[in-house]
C-alpha cells in the first residue's frame, strides 16, 4: 500500500481529504487534482515528473456558482481514471515503497532507546539525532 501523494490542505485531522482525486500523464510530467474540502470552493492541483516526488500543491479558488459542477465533473473522472505509466515511473513508486518501509522499520527497531528505560519516541530521535547520545548518556547519571 503506497500512497502516490496526501493531501497536504487544512489542519490534522478530518481536513486531510482527497476528494475524488484524477491523475493524468501527459508523456513526460503527472498531472493530479482532487477537491480538499467539499465545502470550500478550491480544487488542489500538483504535478510531479517521476511519480514518486510532487511538487508542493496550489489550492485556487473557483467562482463558487461553478463548484458544484467542478466537483461532478471531478468525481466523475475520479471514477473513470485509468493511466498508463512508463516503467521509470513505476520503479520510482517502488522505491518510494522500499524507503518507507525501511523507515517504518527503523521506527519500530528504534522506538525505545535503552538508557535506565527511558522512553524516546522517534520524532524526538529525529529532531535530536546530533543530541540524542548525549541525552542518554546524560540519563544514566541520574538518579531513579
Amino acid at each position: 500500500n503506497c500512497n502516490l501523494f496526501e493531501s497536504d490542505y487544512g489542519a490534522w485531522g478530518s481536513e486531510k481529504k482527497l476528494h475524488y482525486p484524477v491523475l493524468k500523464y501527459d508523456g513526460s510530467k503527472f498531472y493530479a487534482t482532487f477537491i480538499p474540502n467539499l465545502k470550500t470552493p478550491q480544487i488542489a492541483k500538483t504535478t510531479s515528473d517521476n511519480l514518486a516526488l510532487w511538487k508542493p500543491q496550489d489550492y485556487p479558488y473557483v467562482d463558487s456558482d461553478k463548484f458544484e459542477a467542478l466537483k461532478q465533473q471531478q468525481k466523475q473522472a475520479s471514477e473513470q481514471n485509468i493511466i498508463r505509466i512508463p516503467y521509470s515511473a513505476l520503479e520510482s513508486l517502488l522505491q518510494k515503497q522500499m524507503r518507507a518501509d525501511r523507515n517504518a522499520q527503523w521506527d519500530r527497531d528504534n522506538f525505545i532507546a535503552k538508557g535506565n528505560g527511558i522512553r524516546v519516541s522517534p520524532p524526538i530521535l529525529w529532531a535530536y539525532s546530533s543530541r540524542i547520545s548525549v541525552m542518554l548518556q546524560m540519563a544514566d547519571f541520574m538518579p531513579n
